[in-house]
């Protein structure tokens, strides 16, 4: 995958500011990074980054602009117990990045890596920007999407004031 430009999967004849590549266990740092500053994601330890980039490198990519400069990320785990499922952990691009299909092409390229034909993820109600790329892997994909409740702010422990989340399936779920 090292190398493979952002026109996988899709006809875009135009050259591709951007390149996508396995990411490695020095990437935590970015990811990291990426996501304290982003106000978006949770926020997870870098201990986790870690584990998630040395135990799946295949499907937690790094997008790099023609700089090699990092713009944005996925980390994706395949489900062991759902042979053919991806499970979408975080997803983000750099605001400078945006518009350019950039966060579809991350997602094309993981689920591609991984051989998957079902691809969960959370979203948070109303992140209309999630549910647009999700979307639009979907009709890529030419699978179904549905969208279920899936954890309440009453799920979180006390400590941890938190939206409620959804789960997104693309594909039929097992």
């Amino acid at each position: 995958m090292v190398g493979m430009d952002s026109r996988h999967g899709n006809n875009d004849s135009a050259a591709s500011p951007f390149q996508i590549r396995q990411a490695a266990r020095g990437d935590a740092t970015t990811i990291w990074r990426f996501v304290e500053t982003s106000g978006q994601l949770d926020r997870n330890s870098y201990y986790c980054y870690v584990v998630l980039t040395e135990l799946f490198p295949t499907t937690c990519l790094i997008a790099q602009d023609q700089a090699a400069r990092p713009v944005g990320f996925v980390t994706a785990v395949p489900t062991r117990e759902r042979p053919g499922e991806l499970f979408i952990w975080q997803l983000y691009v750099e605001p400078a990045a945006r518009g350019q299909g950039l966060g579809r092409t991350l997602l094309w390229a993981a689920v591609t890596a991984a051989g998957a034909s079902v691809v969960r993820a959370t979203v948070i109600p109303g992140n209309q920007a999630a549910s647009n790329v999700f979307a639009a892997l979907a009709r890529q994909m030419g699978l179904p999407i549905t969208t279920v409740p899936y954890l309440s702010p009453a799920d979180f422990p006390a400590e941890e004031a938190h939206p409620a989340e959804d789960m997104v399936i693309i594909g039929q779920a097992q």
